[in-house]
């Protein structure tokens, strides 16, 4: 399970957790048999964007954080 602190300076956690949201918006409309409304489209896309950048801009030691936090959560 994710620590549910969050360190707004760890970008390796941060860009996990922006995952972990989309993932769960996207299994909610995906199981519960609504597609999106406009809205939340936008909140999906602004999701998605800040993911990218967080990731685009990941160091080397912050990539290796990820990777790890990946390895160490295999169901997310």
């Amino acid at each position: 399970m994710i620590d549910s602190e969050v360190d707004p300076d760890n970008r390796a956690g941060s860009a996990m957790i922006l995952w972990v949201a989309q993932f769960g918006e996207h299994r909610a409309y995906r199981h519960g048999g609504y597609p999106p409304s406009p809205r939340e489209l936008l909140y999906l896309d602004a999701l998605w964007g800040e993911l990218r950048e967080r990731l685009q801009n990941l160091g080397a030691e912050d990539s290796d954080c990820l990777f790890a936090l990946m390895a160490a959560h295999p169901w997310l």
